[in-house]
């Protein structure tokens, strides 16, 4: 899938293949796994992992959630067989509302608001005061979600505060792991193969744009720098982004 919690997963499901008996379970819905992850591990569909599961316990169950529709299969799955969530988003209002359309949250934005403790932010969905599609920016929507796991883990103490005044589930910070590449980095080709000049000070976002990206913030903040540096300044947004 495209999004970086599929290479961050198979980064670290790479490292742990020579301790563990470890199988993949893929989205029946997304792009076929990689030749990487074929060769590595046995993948299965979410369905083929509850049959697998009622007749041979796994050990534990990992689920690599963030705030995108590329996780929505996993709530139903989460909810059966609940496991041990690594946790890359704390605010979960994008899943909610691509799941919550498809069928997969039940319930209304207002029920849910409600039910994770915004009964103010829910009267203003009720009412009509907020954008359905602004309220996942203000509430981070993941009480139902997260409450009834056994255990999560978060890469930043941050993230470790807002599950903490969430849920009760055990949790744990793992600061977040990069792979060195293997081979060395070259910035001045780089530059040169993407087009930037050789002397700009760059300033990038990376990802699925969106307002959560504040790319009106990062605007003020380059018009704020020194005489010189600003002049230098490009601001790269490189992602998919709706019109």
């Amino acid at each position: 899938a495209e999004t970086g919690i599929a290479d961050y997963a198979l980064e670290v499901a790479t490292v742990l293949a020579d301790r563990y008996e470890i199988e993949w379970v893929a989205d029946p819905a997304g792009p076929a796994p990689s030749a990487a992850v074929a060769r590595q591990f046995r993948v299965v569909t979410g369905k083929e992992f509850e049959s697998r599961h009622a007749t041979r316990l796994f050990d534990l169950p990992v689920y690599h959630l963030g705030n995108n529709t590329f996780h929505r299969y996993m709530l139903p799955l989460m909810r059966r067989v609940p496991g041990l969530v690594v946790l890359h988003d704390a605010h979960l209002g994008g899943l909610f509302r691509s799941a919550n359309r498809a069928g997969v949250w039940p319930g209304s934005l207002v029920e849910e608001l409600e039910y994770a403790g915004e009964p103010l932010l829910a009267e203003w969905a009720g009412n009509g005061y907020v954008h359905p599609d602004t309220v996942p920016t203000l509430s981070p929507v993941n009480r139902r979600a997260l409450e009834a796991l056994p255990g999560i883990v978060v890469h930043s103490r941050t993230a470790w505060r807002q599950v903490r005044a969430t849920c009760d589930a055990a949790a744990s910070v793992v600061p977040l792991l990069a792979e060195v590449p293997a081979t060395p980095f070259d910035m001045a080709s780089e530059r040169r193969r993407l087009n930037l000049p050789s002397d700009a000070f760059l300033i990038a976002t990376l990802g699925i744009v969106s307002p959560t990206k504040r790319v009106d913030v990062i605007l003020r903040a380059a018009a704020a720098l020194p005489t010189g540096l600003r002049e230098r300044a490009r601001i790269v947004v490189a992602g998919p982004c709706e019109p």
